[in-house]
């Protein structure tokens, strides 16, 4: 049985490339139907996010800028 894959269209990547904001971050997380391997993904998006806000607290300059994207991430582990 052949499993999903969500792999980026065309576009996606092409939208990615023309990206020129100041701070761009991408995560990366394994995923699995196995429900065992599902709960271990969201843990690790959970653990990036919060790696995230450290480094937004971290680095001058960069303070609230990230926190659009740590809410995004938040609601796409909330609704996995």
């Amino acid at each position: 049985m052949p499993l999903h894959t969500d792999i980026p269209t065309r576009s996606e990547v092409e939208a990615l490339l023309r990206s020129r904001d100041r701070f761009c971050v991408s995560a990366y997380v394994p995923t699995s139907p196995v429900t065992q391997d599902a709960q271990a993904a969201r843990i690790e998006l959970k653990t990036l996010a919060a790696k995230l806000r450290d480094v937004d607290v971290a680095i001058d300059g960069l303070r609230g800028q990230l926190g659009a994207l740590q809410k995004h991430l938040e609601e796409v582990r909330a609704a996995a």
